[in-house]
Formats: structure tokens, C-alpha cells, sequence
């Protein structure tokens, strides 16, 4: 096993320059691209999103980044005939400007600053909530705080995808950082894998979060998706 690590081992310092965070915003691009993070959580996402054609749905992506995937939802719903509403929620304002770029085209995307602590939207305003590498960021009591709040503002379901934490991962990461070099298998991408989780740290994060029931599915590479529902149906 794989100890976790929590914020108080390795503090993470959110924002920084224009630049700074135009390049961290790059290297979230390449990881999800690589590493299946919007996969991860699209699957489960629009299995749930196909009970809706003919009336609107509206989902509320926490932490957007630059929204790629609320574009890629928005992109699959018009395909399928579903009248999707996202709102994307990010507290950096660099990160919003460039979200806000990305998304014109778009009017179904709204975007909002806010903090996914004390997001500023009424409870019950959402179908379903979803957050993908976000998680990690938090200490194990304060995440279940947190996806808690989330489902006070879904009226289905929270719908959560994470790097499931294995050593497995962790190895690989070093091996490829000496053989391509690449800043992608960097310390910060094996200092990820630290913070995330197992799959039953995860459904005791649903337990912890009052939610009704869950189902968690694994998404290759290492990535864990998990849908707690806010309701029995």
C-alpha cells in the first residue's frame, strides 16, 4: 500500500502568474489527453446525461480549468439531442479568462468565478454536479466536506473522477521521467498520484459525504470515477 499524501505533507499553492498558470493549464492539458482525465469522468457523466433527452439538464463543472470538458459534454449532447446547460465554476481569474476564450462558440457553457468551497449558487440549482482532478488537492475529511456541499446543490447526483493512488503508477513515472526526460513524468506528476486515492478511500468519501448510494468504476490508465447519488431513484 501506498500511503496518501494529505495537504499537510505537501502543501499545493493554487494561482501564480499569467504565465505560470498558462503553463500549468498546458500540462493539464497533456495529462487528461494522456491520461484519460475527461474520459474518465464523460463515461459515467453522459450515462446519466441519456435519461434526459427532452428536457433540459443542468450540470455544474467545479474546477474547469479551461472547460474542455464542459465543451466536450456540450459537444455529445448536441449529438445526441439532449438541451445540456453547463456552468463552469473556477476561482483563478487567469484561469477563467482563458476559459472564457475556449468557450466562445458555446452558449450553452456559462462560466462563473467561484470557490469550491463556498460555491455561490442556491441548493438544488444543478441535475448533477462533477469535478474531475480536483479531489486530490484536499485532506480526506475536508473532500467529503466538500463533495457534501456539492450534493446539496445536485438534485441527482455528484459525479467525481481522480488518480487512483497505486504503486504501480508511481514506478512507471520514474522510469519514464529518466528515459523521455519529459516534464509530464516530472515530481509533480508522481507527487499527484501520492494525493489520490484508492477505490475503497473513495467509497468511504461517499459514506463520509451522507451520500444515498455510489457506484465507482476504474478508467485506464489509473483513473477512478465515482457517482454518488443524491436520491434513491
Amino acid at each position: 500500500m501506498v500511503r496518501r499524501l494529505e495537504p499537510k505533507d505537501l502543501p499545493h499553492h493554487f494561482g501564480g502568474s499569467p504565465e505560470e498558470v498558462s503553463r500549468n493549464l498546458d500540462s493539464l492539458t497533456k495529462a487528461n489527453r494522456y491520461f484519460g482525465g475527461v474520459r474518465s469522468l464523460a463515461r459515467p457523466l453522459h450515462r446519466l446525461l441519456l435519461r434526459h433527452r427532452g428536457r433540459p439538464v443542468r450540470l455544474l463543472d467545479v474546477g474547469c480549468g479551461r472547460a474542455e470538458a464542459a465543451r466536450r459534454h456540450v459537444e455529445w449532447a448536441r449529438a445526441q439531442g439532449i438541451d445540456l446547460r453547463v456552468t463552469v465554476v473556477d476561482r483563478d481569474a487567469d484561469v477563467i479568462a482563458q476559459a472564457r476564450r475556449g468557450c466562445a462558440g458555446y452558449p450553452e457553457i456559462r462560466i462563473v468565478r467561484g470557490d469550491a468551497l463556498a460555491l455561490p449558487f442556491r441548493s438544488g440549482a444543478f441535475d448533477y454536479v462533477s469535478a474531475s482532478m480536483l479531489l486530490h488537492y484536499f485532506g480526506t475529511e475536508e473532500a467529503a466536506g466538500i463533495v457534501r456541499g456539492w450534493a446539496a446543490l445536485a438534485g441527482r447526483a455528484v459525479i467525481v473522477s481522480d488518480v487512483r493512488r497505486h504503486w504501480f503508477p508511481c514506478a512507471a513515472i520514474s522510469v519514464l521521467s529518466r528515459l523521455s526526460g519529459s516534464p509530464l513524468f516530472g515530481q509533480g506528476s508522481r507527487r499527484t498520484v501520492l494525493r489520490g486515492f484508492t477505490p475503497a478511500e473513495l467509497r468511504g468519501l461517499a459514506r463520509a459525504a451522507a451520500l444515498v448510494r455510489s457506484r465507482l468504476t476504474r478508467h485506464f490508465p489509473f483513473r477512478l470515477a465515482l457517482v454518488g447519488f443524491v436520491t434513491a431513484d
